[in-house]
């Protein structure tokens, strides 16, 4: 059962991941997000159609982007864009 060494299955992994959406969903959540669109899990999950956990999945994943600061409130998570931070982050400040 091991993937051949020759590459093929690479293929067929990346077709995969883009054809269940999380790349392109992934990303046109950080789009939205430097459009200036804040999200927290609820908010997000509602938007896109996903559980509250999978929202939660994403926030952290997309917290990993340079700009995309994670905004504490009470017990609210909410994620958004900071040019700041982001020209922080990219020149290694």
């Amino acid at each position: 059962p091991h993937a051949p060494v020759d590459g093929s299955n690479r293929d067929n992994a990346l077709k995969t991941n883009v054809a269940d959406g999380t790349v392109e969903r992934s990303m046109d959540i950080v789009g939205a997000i430097m459009c200036g669109r804040r999200f927290d899990r609820r908010s997000l999950a509602k938007t896109y159609g996903i559980g509250v956990a999978a929202a939660d999945r994403y926030i952290r994943a997309v917290a990993a982007v340079p700009g995309v600061a994670l905004i504490k409130t009470g017990k609210t998570l909410t994620v958004a864009f900071s040019w700041s931070v982001a020209l922080r982050k990219g020149a290694g400040l």
